[in-house]
């Protein structure tokens, strides 16, 4: 994966990057979510439904990432560029 700092628009990695990418990834996941429901299930109610299931799910799974990596200090912003925090136990 690669990495680059968010603050720099100049960075090459970054201007391939555009909200149209993460618009194109909703609709694949969308289709795919069509595709594998029970014919009976395929409305979009609940794809809609299964969708924010998912995202719900993943955005979760993401603060606690950032939890247990240290990516987010005690009150909730972000630590120091390099300043490596202890794990939480």
């Amino acid at each position: 994966m690669a990495v680059f700092d968010l603050r720099d628009p100049n960075h090459a990695e970054r201007r391939g990057v555009s909200p149209h990418l993460v618009q194109e990834a909703i609709d694949r996941a969308v289709t795919f979510c069509w595709m594998l429901l029970p014919e009976g299930r395929r409305n979009a109610t609940e794809v809609g439904a299964q969708i924010r299931r998912i995202v719900e799910r993943t955005l979760a799974n993401l603060a606690e990432d950032e939890a247990a990596f240290g990516l987010r200090d005690a009150g909730g912003g972000r630590p120091e560029p390099g300043v490596l925090r202890p794990l939480p136990r």
